[in-house]
């Protein structure tokens, strides 16, 4: 059986940490926990806290997997398979956050791939992965990480450009929208907006406006008992049913009808974003 539990970051780290996620148990090599990863708008740091072995599938195929990893923004909806001993704390991180972190172009970690974070600080990835496995508890597993993190953003010193918070949350709060519409909002022009976000959250204003309308139809989804998909279409303000099916073709691989009946739930594992 595998348990999942959230916990919230410290007052301090809300500005950079949505949540840490634990996910723990056991699954047989012979039915692995099969999960479909939805684009959810958010940033990741993974650590293994455990000297279990597990395997990794992604679309099928066994990724090499390091004890500590990186997976930025991801466009587009990817299969995930695990078995063996599980025993990780996911780290969700706010856009932008690993750029501030790291002080790198965010497009790097645009993935379904994860990056392996002594690729990015070196020998001290090991050693933070031993104390995180060798704490008494998840809370101070966390305290550590939260202390790993204040540091890093101090070593970073990357300076997030003015029009990046403005641009997000108008994009989050607002339905339909074009990319001038952003751009005026956020103070810059389209060609400067694609540049910033290219390099500083990681995918590209068009690709960040077409997955917040995907996990607004999520949310929808999960809030209502009845729901129409004429109803979605209104809600997000799209042109007509055609164009949302085909968004949400584009990110998920399926049509909505096709892709809930073989995920059932799988709107729920970011259902709080």
């Amino acid at each position: 059986m595998i348990k999942f539990k959230s916990f919230d970051p410290s007052p301090g780290m809300s500005g950079l940490v949505h949540r840490y996620m634990l996910t723990e148990g056991f699954v047989p090599s012979e039915a692995p926990l099969v999960m479909m990863m939805v684009p959810a708008l958010m940033e990741m740091l993974s650590f293994v806290l455990s000297n279990g072995v597990s395997t990794l599938h992604t679309n099928g195929k066994e990724i090499d997997t390091a004890d500590a990893q990186v997976l930025g923004q991801y466009p587009t909806s990817f299969q995930v398979a695990v078995s063996g001993e599980l025993k990780y704390l996911a780290v969700h991180i706010k856009s932008p956050g690993m750029f501030r972190l790291f002080n790198l172009p965010a497009r790097r970690f645009t993935s379904n791939i994860a990056t392996p974070l002594s690729e990015l600080i070196g020998k001290e990835a090991f050693a933070l992965c031993e104390e995180l496995k060798a704490a008494d508890s998840v809370e101070k597993a966390i305290e550590r990480i939260e202390s790993f993190l204040i540091s890093q953003l101090s070593k970073s010193n990357a300076k997030v450009h003015k029009s990046v918070e403005p641009a997000l949350a108008f994009i989050q709060q607002s339905k339909g929208i074009s990319i001038m519409e952003v751009a005026i909002h956020a103070h810059t022009s389209p060609r400067m907006l694609q540049k910033i976000f290219l390099k500083q959250v990681g995918l590209s204003p068009k690709e960040y406006v077409k997955v917040t309308r995907f996990t607004q139809a999520l949310r929808i989804i999960m809030n209502s008992e009845s729901f129409s998909w004429k109803q979605i279409v209104h809600e997000l303000g799209y042109f007509d049913q055609a164009h949302f099916i085909n968004d949400f073709k584009s990110i998920s691989g399926q049509p909505p009808k096709e892709y809930f009946a073989a995920y059932p739930t799988a709107h729920k594992f970011f259902s709080d974003y």
